[in-house]
């Protein structure tokens, strides 16, 4: 488990409602051990869930609930938007991995989940990217 507060992203949410049971055990850990989420991994997750999953409405809204009283959700605000725009000029990430790396550092995580940035590396000194995937076998 995770030591101090830490941040999943919508990678690591959709995989909790796929198929690929290794990576869906890990997310399911995750999300069990109270993480904190966004308010734009929450719309990800929606728009992956219907777009690529082929959910319904109604199967997002229930994914959606089934996990949202177990974690906290950080809203983005004007703030954390515009301190996504200072990460991604220090550090060359997307607008949206940058707002996924300000809103983890706004709500203070030490460790955020991704499997989508760079593993181990350090953000401002405070916050380090882990992908939980990376031990599987590929």
């Amino acid at each position: 488990m995770p030591d101090g507060k830490f941040f999943v992203d919508s990678n690591v949410v959709l995989y909790t409602l796929g198929n690929d049971l290794p990576k869906k055990f890990i997310a399911a850990t995750l999300l069990a051990a109270r993480p904190i989420i966004s308010t734009q991994v929450l719309a990800e997750t929606a728009y992956v869930a219907r777009r690529k999953l082929g959910f319904s409405v109604g199967q997002v809204q229930s994914a959606l609930s089934s996990f949202r009283g177990d974690v906290e959700i950080c809203v983005i605000t004007e703030a954390i938007f515009d301190d996504s725009l200072s990460i991604a000029l220090q550090y060359g990430y997307s607008t949206y991995d940058s707002l996924i790396l300000a809103a983890a550092l706004a709500s203070s995580c030490v460790t955020l989940y991704s499997e989508d940035m760079q593993h181990s590396q350090i953000i401002r000194g405070k916050l380090t990217i882990i992908n939980p995937f990376k031990i599987l076998p590929a």
